[in-house]
């Protein structure tokens, strides 16, 4: 894809289709060859859309696409913090930390995933990060 298939916000179909959850398609893309870590005018891609969506599907057929798990946004944000902060399923972390999503890795403010799941009042995140750590 060139320069002129981005749009406004520098995004491709690719990435609509996994802020959207439109696995079909994605993987269509995919298998087009579209870039599975092409990062849009904010440096978003396609994993880090899906994760902060909590569209599972999405974030497991971009894993299994070889998506770099712990690609940051521009605040070093990753999937799996974005996939936390936003509210998101215990499924979307539990792909991430399989694919070895890094917990320690510190966004701009300072802020792991680790430190993150030990201070949100619902510790099934922090659960999964030790079960991830006794592997």
């Amino acid at each position: 894809m060139n320069s002129a298939d981005h749009d406004a916000l520098g995004r491709l179909p690719i990435h609509y289709a996994a802020l959207e959850g439109r696995v079909d398609e994605l993987l269509k893309l995919l298998r087009e060859g579209s870039e599975v870590d092409v990062r849009d005018r904010k440096g978003d891609t396609p994993l880090l859309f899906a994760a902060q969506q909590d569209e599972v599907a999405c974030v497991e057929a971009l894993v299994a696409s070889g998506a770099a798990v712990d690609a940051a946004d521009a605040n070093g944000n990753t999937p799996l913090l974005r996939a936390m902060a936003g509210g998101g399923s215990i499924r979307t972390a539990e792909v991430l930390l399989r694919a070895g999503a890094n917990v320690d890795t510190r966004n701009s403010w300072g802020t792991s995933a680790r430190e993150l799941a030990g201070s949100l009042a619902d510790s099934t995140f922090a659960k999964a990060i030790e079960r991830r750590d006794r592997r």
